[in-house]
């Protein structure tokens, strides 16, 4: 029944009985979610269901420095949603930096486990796996070289992986694939 839900709607990730409603909201644009949020709430009356408001959660990853939108509280029935900066998503943490740091304590801890005696970075070599930085690295990579013309974030990766050719020789065309150490700035 739940992959009747928001058949629609793209953005969402649906498990068993869980569903996760993603926004896109463009600068100074006013929000859907709330229409998404009723539709979800009506579907469930229609089908003998409840909406748990206390098991909704509604977290913003927000980058921009300058916004002129001002998103609303999302309401069910009468009860406002709660805003957390963080969420559980079928395992992992989501927070609304988009940072990672839940999942290193994760694996800083396991590692402890296993290697008591080591180090973070020994255990690391010993188990052979690299540092998370940069398989996160090597994963963005790779997802970047799989976009294919039709995806909508293909015009995005490829304006921007383009090379400049203005003529003018302002630095060396290698220099993000050099180590930092190497990079010297007069």
């Amino acid at each position: 029944m739940v992959n009747e839900l928001l058949s629609a709607w793209g953005p969402r990730a649906k498990f068993v009985d869980d569903l996760t409603a993603l926004e896109v909201v463009p600068r100074n644009s006013p929000s859907l979610m709330n229409h998404i949020v009723a539709d979800i709430h009506s579907f469930a009356e229609v089908n003998n269901m409840k909406l748990n408001p206390a098991k909704c959660k509604d977290m913003i990853v927000n980058f921009l420095h300058f916004n002129t939108s001002v998103l609303q509280p999302i309401i069910i029935g009468a009860t406002r949603v709660e805003s957390v900066s963080s969420f559980k998503l079928l395992g992992v943490y989501v927070t609304s930096d988009l940072t990672c740091d839940d999942l290193e304590r994760v694996q800083k801890r396991a590692l402890a486990i296993i290697n008591p005696n080591y180090s973070y970075d020994d255990s690391l070599k010993l188990a052979c796996i690299e540092p998370l930085v940069l398989r996160r690295d090597a994963a963005c990579k790779r997802f970047v070289e799989t976009i294919l013309p039709g995806n909508p974030l293909y015009p995005i990766v490829h304006s921007r992986s383009a090379p400049v050719n203005h003529g003018y020789k302002v630095r060396s065309d290698n220099v993000a694939n050099r180590p930092v150490s190497e990079i010297r700035y007069h």
